[in-house]
């Protein structure tokens, strides 16, 4: 009975063991070694005729369940009962799962007996990871990549973004495979040992190197933390005291140049806020500082009290507005709304049915140091799709990350949250200001690196000196297309070379 057990306990544990590689753990290392014992595992499981389809399965329910126990606790955040959080939790990483089953079998079914059997393999992962992006909306998150954005790979990241960091840690992963296939053979086993090695000290060497230029203009930037609690927040009786907290810590912020609230700091429209607004804005000017101030408006101007858009706001020296794109399931819109809405409290929470903003917003602008600057922004969910970052324009001195992480209570989600955020601001080399609502607020360096980090879960405001710069990475330039492509071409090629002789290594 044990040794039938064997496989799947050895896998859910792998599946465990590799959610320590990303934050807030940052075992990197365990990625590519964990990923190695993985492709030695499948292959000897396939060898003995077992069904890949349900040992992947397996393997992603650890893989998700652990991964995004998040889920579990932003039900249980707004009060969901234990009994429905564990419940809806289970059934969201069930359906996730099914993609890694589905990965493992198209890889036995098709490609585990032919040529080039382990770069296959890396291939469908890489796929896998694209197709995660814009599923069902998508859920771009646990990413291989994203474990490395502290890790010498992270020199890759500005030339080939996380989908490149993803595969190196693959070829790495399948380099120390083959190294243990003939580990008997002294030459061979140090050859393939030395390839392995080779992206990551020339990452080492990559991560000083410079895409981006600075412009030799710094800026003082203020974030605002509210510390609002999340069943608070959406209480009308909390109003005044969510605008006089936010002003309170604003005020504070005297030599700020730009000051930053998070998402929907205020959770009202606008025009519920036109005074106190007014006031926030003539404290902007008279300061010489730019505000931003995460607010909900109204989708039509001639309906101020129709369909609600989550919006960044300008005032003071700044300027313009950003409307979210890229909404959340089931926190901002909720799927299958006839349906499901009214069946729980979680599926009718307050303001669960935004509207997305169009796409191809103008930029907000800046007024600082002589000059007009552009503002990118990113609101929240939207810092985890690499497609939206990528489209900011190239002459951006740094971008913004506003978010409310309040959902993630203590768990590894606002942790995993900032390393997405992170990864962004080193496939762009640049400069980034992050604002939330409970935590992890922080400032970081063109290279990823925190410079300034504001305490979670207190009511705080803070500065942080940030250095504009010009300029595009290979990344931004080119994207993750020819990777995706690279990927394909590599699967299509196994197909039609003869199949490799029986017996061989994969």
């Amino acid at each position: 009975m044990i040794h039938r057990l064997k496989p799947w306990l050895t896998l859910a544990t792998a599946a465990i063991i590799i959610i320590f590689g990303f934050a807030p753990f940052h075992w990197w290392w365990l990625t590519p070694v964990t990923l190695a014992y993985l492709i030695f595992e499948l292959n000897r499981q396939a060898h003995k005729g077992q069904n890949l389809f349900w040992l992947g399965w397996w393997f992603g329910l650890w893989f998700f369940g652990f991964g995004v126990s998040w889920v579990y606790s932003a039900m249980r955040t707004v009060e969901t009962p234990v009994v429905i959080s564990i419940f809806l939790t289970g059934l969201f990483c069930l359906g996730l799962a099914l993609l890694f089953g589905l990965q493992f079998w198209l890889w036995q079914r098709f490609w585990r007996t032919r040529r080039f059997a382990g770069l296959s393999f890396m291939a469908l992962w890489l796929l896998f990871e694209w197709l995660r992006q814009w599923l069902f909306t998508g859920l771009p998150w646990l990413y291989l990549g994203y474990a490395h954005d502290e890790s010498w790979l992270s020199g890759w990241v500005p030339i080939i973004g996380v989908y490149g960091a993803s595969a190196l840690v693959l070829l790495t992963a399948l380099a120390l495979d083959q190294a243990w296939q003939v580990r008997q053979q002294k030459a061979k086993w140090s050859g393939i040992l030395l390839l392995a090695s080779l992206p990551w000290f020339t990452g080492l060497g990559l991560q000083n190197l410079d895409w981006t230029q600075g412009l030799g203009v710094e800026a003082n930037i203020g974030l605002v933390q509210g510390n609002t609690d999340q069943l608070d927040k959406w209480d009308p009786q909390y109003l005044n005291q969510l605008a006089a907290t936010h002003a309170r810590l604003t005020a504070e912020l005297e030599q700020a140049d730009l000051i930053i609230w998070p998402e929907t700091a205020i959770p009202a429209r606008e025009i519920q806020l036109r005074n106190f607004l007014a006031q926030q804005e003539d404290l902007a000017l008279a300061r010489q500082q730019g505000l931003l101030v995460g607010l909900v408006s109204s989708a039509n101007p001639q309906d101020p009290y129709g369909d609600y858009l989550n919006s960044v706001f300008a005032y003071g020296l700044a300027s313009g507005q950003y409307h979210k794109e890229h909404l959340v399931p089931f926190g901002e819109y909720l799927p299958l709304d006839s349906v499901l809405r009214g069946l729980i409290d979680f599926f009718d929470l307050p303001m669960s049915d935004f509207v997305p903003g169009p796409s191809g917003q103008n930029n907000l602008r800046w007024q600082f140091a002589n000059q007009e600057w552009p503002l990118g922004l990113l609101i929240c969910y939207e810092v985890a799709y690499t497609n939206l970052a990528r489209r900011l324009p190239p002459d951006l001195p740094f971008f913004i990350t506003v978010s409310n992480d309040a959902w993630f209570g203590t768990s590894i989600g606002p942790h995993q949250h900032l390393q997405i955020a992170k990864m962004r601001a080193l496939e762009l080399q640049r400069p980034m200001a992050r604002a939330t609502q409970t935590g992890i607020s922080v400032i970081t360096d063109h290279r990823g690196r925190v410079v300034m980090q504001m305490p979670s879960f207190e009511q705080v405001s803070d500065y942080g000196m940030l250095e504009f710069r010009s300029g595009s990475t290979p990344y931004q330039q080119l994207g993750y297309w020819w990777i995706l492509l690279l990927a394909l071409g590599a699967l299509v090629l196994a197909l039609i070379l003869p199949a490799r002789a029986q017996g061989k290594s994969s």
